[in-house]
């Protein structure tokens, strides 16, 4: 983030590469509270991340302009450039090897990430989690940004129910509707984070 605020990093959308659904351009009318964890961390999810294909973001030009030499750096960026963004219900949990089975709900894919956090916590089968899953050297785990919904708050079951079917739909779409939501709702869960 720091290479965002020394103004090294313009965000940019090329709308010539994908069509934009202009009913679908208020969601990405958002602000970020950079006074706050969850308006930094959502920021950082915006512009760190690849979540659209006609938008670019930090770690792209990072592996563009060769900001690491090392190989083992390059191919962390290049696991995060790949990450996988979604909302997700906890099918299953192993306590013992900090493990926590995902499944898209949208799409029904599924992922196993390690955190330990989330692996002990009795609760999850009450929630949904909006994360990123980034997969390096075989390993998945959580960017540590973490959206969490009550299974039964009228708005997360309205957004699965308008979003199964639009394939069409870009992440980042997604994320600022998610993103919007959460940070009025001053009685919802809050942000969880952890610390890799």
């Amino acid at each position: 983030m720091k290479y965002v605020y020394e103004g090294k990093f313009e965000f940019k959308v090329d709308s010539s590469r994908n069509k934009i659904n202009i009913k679908n351009i208020k969601y990405l009318d958002t602000e970020f509270d950079t006074s706050t964890e969850l308006g930094i961390q959502a920021m950082s999810n915006v512009l760190v991340y690849k979540n659209s294909c006609n938008t670019n973001c930090v770690t792209e030009e990072y592996i563009e302009k060769k900001k690491f030499r090392t190989e083992e750096k390059n191919e962390l960026l290049e696991s995060m450039l790949n990450s996988v963004a979604g909302l997700f219900e906890i099918t299953e949990t192993d306590r013992e090897k900090g493990q926590v089975h995902l499944k898209d709900v949208l799409t029904n894919k599924e992922y196993c990430i390690t955190d330990i956090g989330f692996s002990s916590n009795l609760h999850n089968n009450k929630i949904y989690l909006y994360t990123r899953i980034i997969t390096y050297q075989d390993i998945s785990f959580g960017t540590g940004f973490n959206l969490v919904f009550d299974k039964n708050d009228e708005f997360i079951c309205k957004w699965i129910k308008e979003n199964l079917n639009k394939p069409e739909k870009q992440e980042i779409e997604r994320f600022i509707e998610l993103y919007n939501e959460y940070k009025k709702d001053s009685k919802g869960i809050k942000l969880v984070t952890k610390n890799i």
